[in-house]
């Protein structure tokens, strides 16, 4: 099975909508076929199609929470980064002036390759390429600061650098994986099958009436497929329309002047 990830957010949910269409069109006939059934049958029917309409409701409120969670964590995540970048950078103070300047050199260089990772939207090779000057740079910055120390070995400043550059960097991998972790394409595999199915009963019961609603038959169509959209929108940081802003990091390249 390909990855559904890979794909643009409204080309799945374009797709689920002509799906949901042909599903109710094949319950349509089927129920015509079948003809209408007793009224024992009628009724268990109508308890099947009850209970499965509820999960179907279920199943994408639990999949919105889980991609709108995600999604404020990525925001959380960035403030959290800036911060600790931020931070990095004040106590470049307490570096001597022959280490200063290139000290706040590299974390103006990291600031900028963040920014820039983090805008890309291109394909995941691409985007695994994009880390690897930030990751080289934190290396830099982690040595300089090592430097830092081993040359004032009885320093208390020592702490304050070591715990910031740890929390920097350890904010940044939070926030790379953070920005990986998506909602598990099997929920979203049993979401697409579970309306298909609804849909089919959906038909069925017009195909019994020997009645066609084309209102109800769209409208149960495009509001399933514009929950999936934004369902999906929310959890592809890079493809989706719905943006986390970088202004608080570019507002924190400005301050480093």
């Amino acid at each position: 099975m390909s990855n559904l990830h890979s794909y643009p957010s409204w080309q799945i949910a374009a797709a689920l909508f002509l799906l949901l269409i042909l599903a109710i069109e094949l319950g349509y006939w089927i129920g015509r076929r079948l003809g209408k059934p007793s009224e024992e049958s009628n009724s268990a029917l109508n308890t099947v199609k009850g209970a499965l309409l509820a999960l179907v409701g279920l199943l994408l409120g639990f999949s919105y929470s889980m991609a709108s969670t995600r999604f404020e964590t990525r925001k959380a995540m960035l403030i959290q980064e800036a911060n600790a970048i931020g931070t990095a950078y004040l106590r470049g103070d307490l570096f001597d002036e022959v280490r200063r300047e290139p000290y706040r050199e590299l974390l103006r260089r990291y600031t900028d390759a963040r920014l820039a990772f983090f805008r890309m939207t291109t394909d995941a090779e691409a985007v695994s390429g994009a880390l690897q000057p930030s990751e080289a740079l934190q290396n830099e910055i982690w040595k300089l600061g090592m430097e830092q120390a081993r040359a004032n070995p009885l320093s208390p400043n020592n702490l304050l650098i070591v715990d910031s550059l740890n929390a920097m960097i350890d904010t940044g991998t939070e926030r790379v994986a953070a920005r990986q972790n998506e909602v598990p394409q099997p929920i979203i595999v049993l979401l697409i099958v579970s309306t298909f199915i609804a849909g089919l009963f959906i038909g069925h019961s017009f195909g019994i009436g020997r009645r066609r609603s084309w209102l109800a038959t769209f409208g149960f169509a495009f509001v399933i497929s514009l929950v999936v959209f934004v369902i999906l929108d929310l959890d592809q940081p890079r493809r989706g329309s719905i943006r986390i802003s970088q202004e608080v990091m570019v507002q924190l390249r400005s301050s480093m002047k």
